[in-house]
């Protein structure tokens, strides 16, 4: 119920855009240094106790976001969220995948990626909504509604959760923290040394550095011209959106694209849309190809959240996704610096711009080898039939 509001919330509060992006920081911060290790927890005492955890400890961290109105207040608020969000990360997706193993699922995974990511962004348009009316009123209202729904899901998911599947693993209690680190570095090799994780990793990380200043200041830009109770229906925008970026890449995939050509495809949609809202002067344009980034975002997340999953063990699959999602957030957390900065110091538009510069400039190794290599393979097996 936040996303509408968040930021403005926290200008509200006297703060300016680079503290904004400080408050923020301290959160990627944060979850940086627990994902690993609460993916740990994850995989040697069960995703259902992590899942669980993590609803309560967001409840309690939204409710404390709502009561507090200072700079370093707002900062422990986001680091009693950052640990719930860890909990949460590599847990739910490691239970989706895993139970979907244990009852003999034979489809393919985008799919059931495709339908949570709709579900999910369905229910969080609908609370996005909800909030900016909310927020009308006080803004704090919002963070304290979802903290409370945080609490109902925590107890709901204790209840209705199933994990059949899971073996409990004996620990002796003295060694518990040896257990933690020896998953920790087994997942983080295994998921450096494999190429294909490698490759999602760094496409992640610097999408992320360059999501900032799109995330964090859509609010005071749109708002220079509408509302705070239309945040909710731009909001919308964005999740239908994002959705069709989902069903856009669910049905190239199962056309058996290239995967190279689906990189390309995905980075340049974000790039494109990035720049043109930096350019395009008029409301509707800009909110027009902003959203088009949102489409490009959509495809990305579901096409390599699948990639990742099909190449990980279910012993280390919530580490190693944690893992990912660490390095995700480190970008993120360099991006929120730099980018909050330079609104600063320039303009919101520019800070866009500089972002779909460097995400379009992302997309250049897979032009070399989707066109470059490929050419010069077929020039090679021509030469050599020239020859024979």
């Amino acid at each position: 119920m936040h996303f509408s509001i968040y930021v403005s919330f926290l200008l509200q509060n006297k703060l300016n855009f680079l503290e904004v992006s400080l408050v923020n920081a301290f959160f990627m911060l944060a979850v940086f240094l627990l994902e690993t290790p609460t993916g740990a927890v994850a995989d040697l005492f069960g995703r259902k106790t992590s899942y669980v955890l993590a609803s309560l400890v967001n409840g309690l961290g939204f409710v404390l976001y709502s009561q507090v109105n200072t700079f370093w207040l707002f900062v422990c608020a986001e680091v009693v969220i950052a640990l719930g969000h860890t909990l949460e990360s590599g847990a739910f997706k490691a239970w989706l995948v895993d139970s979907l193993y244990y009852y003999q699922y034979d489809g393919d995974l985008i799919g059931v990626f495709n339908k949570a990511q709709r579900y999910t962004k369905i229910v969080t348009g609908i609370g996005a909504v909800a909030g900016a009316y909310l927020g009308q009123y006080d803004m704090s209202l919002s963070l304290l509604a979802g903290g409370l729904f945080y609490l109902v899901i925590s107890f709901l998911s204790w209840l209705l959760m199933k994990e059949e599947y899971w073996q409990t693993r004996s620990i002796n209690r003295h060694s518990w923290w040896q257990n933690i680190q020896s998953t920790i570095v087994i997942s983080m090799q295994k998921g450096w040394q494999c190429l294909g994780i490698r490759q999602i990793i760094i496409v992640f990380t610097v999408c992320a550095f360059c999501y900032q200043p799109l995330n964090m200041y859509w609010q005071p830009h749109f708002g220079q011209y509408l509302a705070t109770k239309y945040y909710g229906y731009i909001f919308v925008g964005i999740i239908v959106f994002s959705l069709a970026g989902n069903e856009v890449i669910t049905l190239l995939t199962r056309r058996n694209i290239a995967a190279n050509w689906l990189k390309l495809i995905n980075l340049l949609i974000i790039g494109c849309g990035c720049i043109g809202a930096a350019v395009w002067q008029p409301l509707f344009w800009t909110l027009l190809f902003y959203l088009l980034h949102e489409m490009g975002r959509g495809m990305l997340d579901v096409y390599y959240d699948v990639q990742l999953h099909q190449q990980i063990d279910s012993e280390q699959r919530a580490t190693i996704d944690s893992f990912v999602s660490m390095m995700r957030t480190g970008g993120a957390c360099l991006g929120l610096l730099l980018f909050g900065w330079l609104a600063n110091q320039t303009s919101i538009r520019f800070t866009w711009l500089l972002a779909g510069v460097i995400i379009g400039l992302s997309s250049l190794p897979a032009v070399w080898k989707r066109f470059v290599r490929q050419s010069k393979i077929c020039y090679t097996s021509k030469t050599s039939d020239d020859h024979v």
